[in-house]
C-alpha cells in the first residue's frame, strides 16, 4: 500500500473535508498493527494471485466458523490462522503447537520447584511474567522427579525480548506476527501480549488484551477479583492512569471502550479477522474491497455496540478514500472541489465523512507531535543500540536449553 502522494489537488481535498496532514506510516499495535490514523492512504490494484487470495478467503472462513462456535473459540489457532495466510510463517503449525506446550509444560515445572500451587491462577500469572522476561532454570531434580504432572525436557529457558528493528513492518510484514515472537523470542507490542494470552490460554487461566494508542497489553484479576494491567513489552505493571496520561487517552476513548477495555477470546478472534482484512489489504493493495469489507462488518458484530475497534474504523476510512479516488477516474474528475457536482462522488465523498465523525465520536484524538516526535526518537535510539549489539532478532533461535 502506499500514500496519495499524486492524488489530484490533494491540498484542495484536505481543506474540503477539513482535515490536517498527520504522520503516515503503522506502528505495531494490538493482535494487531495499529495505524497512525492517515486518511490518505489508498491502494492500486494490481495482477492478482488467485491461490494465494484463497489463503485469505479459507483463513476468514475458519475464523468466522469460530465466531459462529460452528469451531471451538481458540486464540491459538486464530492466530496461525491469520498470519499462514500471508504465507512463508516462521514456523509450521506443529512447532507452533510444541512451542507453546512445551512453554506452558515449563512454567508449572517451574512453579513445582518454587513450592508454588499450579491451580493457583495468580501463580500461573506469575510464572508467564517470569517466563517471558527472565532466564529461568530448572534443576536436575526437579527435572526428573516423578510429582511433575508433565515431563519436562529443557532445562533452562531463556527471555523474549523486544525487537525495535523495522517495528514498523515496512520491510517484513511477518514482524508482525506472533508465530515470529515464538520462533526468535522476540516480538514487539502486538506480538508479545498475543504470546501471554496464547499461554495463558494454554494454561486454562483467565486474561484479556487491551489497547491504549499505538500500544497493546495484558489484564487479569488478581486473587482478590481487582484488575492488574502487566506490559509484556516493557516487562512492567502498569495502571490505566498511565496509560492515560501518557499516551492522551481521552475520557470518550474509554467511555465508548476502545482503549482500556478487556478483550475476551471471542474479541480477540474477531480482532484477527481484522487484521486479516489489513493484511489483504498491504499484499493485494486493496483489489477486493469486498473481501476487506465483510471481514470487517462481521468482526465489528462482536465489539460493545458493534462499533468499538478503532483500528476497523481506520481501515473503513481508508476504503472510502479509495473509493472515491476511484470512481473520480471514472468521471475523470481531478478536481476535488468538483466532486459535489456528481451525486455518486457526493455520496462517496459524504461516506467518508460520516466515518471521519464516527471516529472521532469514538474518542480517538491524534499524539501530538512532540509527544510523536520523542516516541519515534526513542524508538530509533533504541533500534540502534539493538544493531550495535549484534542481535539477530530475526532468526529463529532455540529458547530452550536441554541438558
Amino acid at each position: 500500500m502506499k500514500k496519495i502522494s499524486s492524488f489530484p489537488n490533494l491540498q484542495g481535498f484536505k481543506n474540503l473535508v477539513g482535515l490536517k496532514k498527520i504522520p503516515s506510516f503503522y506502528i505495531l499495535h494490538s493482535t494487531f498493527l495499529i495505524f497512525f490514523h492517515s486518511t490518505f492512504l489508498v491502494c492500486f490494484s494490481q495482477a492478482q494471485n488467485i491461490n494465494a487470495k484463497e489463503k485469505f478467503t479459507n483463513s476468514a472462513e475458519a475464523l468466522k466458523q469460530m465466531l459462529q462456535s460452528k469451531k471451538e473459540l481458540s486464540v491459538k489457532d486464530a492466530y496461525y490462522t491469520m498470519e499462514s495466510a500471508w504465507g512463508n510463517v516462521y514456523c509450521s503449525k506443529e512447532e507452533y503447537n510444541n512451542y507453546i506446550k512445551s512453554s506452558a509444560q515449563f512454567i508449572k515445572a517451574w512453579l513445582s520447584e518454587k513450592n508454588l500451587d499450579t491451580n493457583d491462577q495468580m501463580n500461573l500469572h506469575y510464572g508467564i511474567c517470569k517466563f517471558l522476561r527472565d532466564t529461568l532454570y530448572l534443576s536436575l531434580s526437579t527435572h526428573n522427579q516423578q510429582q511433575v504432572a508433565e515431563p519436562v525436557e529443557a532445562t533452562t529457558h531463556f527471555p523474549f525480548s523486544y525487537d525495535y528493528i523495522d517495528f514498523k513492518a515496512q520491510n517484513d510484514y511477518r514482524n508482525t506476527f506472533v508465530t515470529k515472537a515464538f520462533a526468535t523470542g522476540t516480538g514487539q507490542c502486538s506480538t508479545l501480549p498475543a504470546v501471554y494470552i496464547i499461554l495463558a490460554e494454554e494454561l486454562k487461566i483467565k486474561a484479556w488484551i487491551s489497547y491504549a494508542p499505538y500500544h497493546s497489553f495484558i489484564k487479569f484479576k488478581n486473587n482478590k477479583g481487582v484488575m492488574q494491567n502487566y506490559d509484556p513489552a516493557s516487562k512492567l505493571f502498569i495502571t490505566d492512569q498511565l496509560y492515560e496520561d501518557y499516551l492522551f487517552i481521552s475520557a470518550d476513548a474509554e467511555k465508548n471502550r476502545i482503549y482500556l477495555d478487556t478483550l475476551g477470546k471471542q474479541q480477540i478472534i474477531a480482532a484477527c479477522l481484522i487484521d486479516l482484512a489489513r493484511m489483504y489489504m498491504v499484499k493485494f493493495n486493496c483489489s477486493d474491497l469486498n473481501f476487506v469489507d465483510d471481514c470487517i462488518n462481521t468482526a465489528l458484530n462482536y465489539f460493545p455496540l458493534h462499533e468499538a475497534n478503532i483500528q476497523a474504523w481506520f481501515i473503513k476510512s481508508n476504503l472510502a478514500v479509495n473509493r472515491l479516488y476511484q470512481n473520480m477516474d471514472v468521471y475523470g474528475i481531478k478536481d476535488i472541489s468538483k466532486v459535489d457536482s456528481i451525486t455518486e462522488l457526493k455520496k462517496l465523498k459524504d461516506e467518508y465523512l460520516q466515518i471521519e465523525a464516527k471516529i472521532k465520536e469514538l474518542g480517538y484524538r491524534d499524539i501530538p507531535k512532540e509527544q510523536y516526535a520523542l516516541l519515534m526518537e526513542r524508538y530509533k535510539k533504541k533500534e540502534e543500540e539493538q544493531v550495535s549489539s549484534g542481535i539477530h532478532a530475526k532468526e529463529k533461535r532455540e529458547l530452550f536449553l536441554k541438558e
